[in-house]
């Protein structure tokens, strides 16, 4: 059996099956031989074997029949709803076809709900990554190898396209996604197999290698006062920045996020390299220090600097649509090795001037009238978090529909589980929030024709004014009443 796998350009590639549409679907539906735990409702046994009768027959016209005790386990889960079940194998059948659904202007997002207070990582990174954006949607198409790994990417995939569809996403479905993890290597339970909070950037990075996320190429340049090497100039890869945040880790004057970058990227200080230094008559191998450079190489990389080299088709990760994902390193350690949260704020914008961050050796990128492209950073979504560590407190979603110039934002333990941001005091909220909460940043890295920059910022107008007046309360002090509730 051939099936047809539309990639991000809408174009298809054949797909092999070589299992029944039985066997699969039990598989997705069931991954593990563990009994689901049950939400209680109030039934007849009549009452049970009517709605076993009903679903059986829904999915024996779709062609994925299933037994009467798998059937019993799905409904059990679901509180019995036999119409909301038909729309998850519906939804879970195209999802295990390589179906990965449109974004929809008119589509009201209705979010996911919360399984057993730990899932909040999983909810909030899948909806970053996916719920107003395409520049992750390659991870969804590559074909891995493996069979737990296909399974829990057919699983993003369903996750994603209800997201996208307006459909609620209930703790059955965040719990069958989570036990995918595990089957695929994901530490996120402890000693007795209760599910934990884990970190959303550790997560982002699991699914990265997972599925091949091309790397991001980056240039190191050092500077120090021996003899010229080899190694002061290559190429490292990564596929998130950890930076740091500058100064004293207790002191709560607000920083921008420019000069983080600025710091990560231009301000670093290394010691104890080995370098030949001459004093006129011979050479000496000693250790020196160095100041070290960093330039992104504007670009995704099919291979690491150990020349490792991934699968990935060019098509599903376009370098116009290049995310750099930024995590914030707001926890600290005290003398006892017990974490601590760095409390500083820090300015965050919806764009960033990164010329001076990109190689321009590997740039060398001109418009029509020869003039340099210019290059920078738009906020296309954000993970935000509210605790000491994270690995406890809560996580949050945001995502920007740049077509609509609105933000949304999911908090799945909230009754309202999607909110928009749209007005300017709304958006001064927003992101007074990123500056406080803002954890794992995702920029899009944009070429600008110097042509058109003025038109771009007068688009852009009435969030420079919502970012002015975030910061003069920084400023001035006045903002810690201002929360997002």
């Amino acid at each position: 059996m051939e099936v047809s796998e539309p990639n991000v350009q809408g174009r298809v590639s054949p797909l092999k099956r070589t299992r029944s549409p039985v066997s699969r679907i039990k598989d997705y539906l069931f991954p593990n031989s563990g009994k689901d735990s049950t939400q209680l409702v109030e039934l007849t046994i009549t009452e049970q074997e009517s709605k076993i009768d009903q679903l059986r027959t829904y999915l024996e016209e779709l062609g994925h029949p299933l037994e009467t005790l798998h059937l019993e386990r799905l409904l059990e889960g679901n509180a019995w709803n036999v119409m909301e079940v038909a729309d998850y194998c519906e939804d879970l059948i195209e999802a295990e076809d390589g179906i990965v659904s449109d974004i929809r202007k008119d589509v009201i997002m209705l979010g996911a709900e919360n399984d057993r207070f730990t899932s909040c990582y999983i909810d909030s990174l899948m909806f970053a990554m996916f719920a107003k954006t395409r520049s992750f949607d390659g991870l969804l198409f590559i074909q891995p190898e493996g069979l737990n790994v296909r399974t829990l990417q057919s699983n993003l995939r369903l996750f994603v396209n209800r997201f996208r569809k307006g459909k609620h996403i209930n703790a059955y479905m965040v719990k069958q996604l989570r036990e995918c993890l595990f089957d695929c290597g994901w530490i996120g339970k402890d000693e007795y197999g209760n599910p934990t909070q884990e970190d959303a950037s550790e997560l982002f990075l699991f699914l990265s290698c997972l599925y091949e996320l091309p790397y991001l190429p980056l240039g190191i340049h050092l500077f120090h006062g021996g003899s010229k090497d080899p190694n002061d100039e290559r190429v490292i890869t990564e596929r998130l920045i950890q930076v740091a945040i500058p100064g004293d880790p207790h002191d709560e004057t607000p920083v921008s996020l420019e000069e983080v970058l600025i710091t990560h990227f231009h301000d670093n200080v290394v010691s104890g390299i080995k370098r030949f230094s001459s004093d006129g008559i011979e050479q000496t191998e000693m250790p020196v220090s160095a100041w070290q450079v960093l330039k992104l190489l504007p670009f995704y990389s099919a291979s690491n600097e150990q020349g490792e080299k991934i699968n990935a088709v060019e098509s599903h990760f376009p370098t116009n649509h290049l995310i750099l994902p930024l995590v914030l390193k707001r926890y600290g350690y005290n003398d006892q090795s017990q974490p601590f949260r760095i409390k500083k704020k820090i300015y965050i914008p919806p764009s960033v001037n990164f010329n001076s961050f990109v190689s321009s050796d590997a740039a060398d990128e001109q418009c029509h009238c020869g003039v340099d492209i210019q290059y920078r950073l738009k906020l296309r979504s954000a993970v935000c978090h509210y605790g000491e560590s994270p690995t406890h407190g809560h996580y949050k979603g945001y995502t920007l529909d740049d077509e609509q110039d609105r933000w949304y934002r999911l908090d799945d333990l909230d009754g309202e589980q999607v909110r928009e941001f749209s007005t300017l005091q709304d958006m001064t909220l927003l992101f007074s929030e990123f500056s406080r909460h803002g954890y794992l940043l995702f920029y899009e890295l944009q070429r600008i024709h110097p042509g058109v920059v003025e038109e771009e910022l007068a688009i852009e107008h009435d969030y420079y004014v919502a970012q002015n007046l975030q910061f003069v309360e920084f400023l001035d002090g006045k903002n810690n009443h201002c929360a997002i509730q």
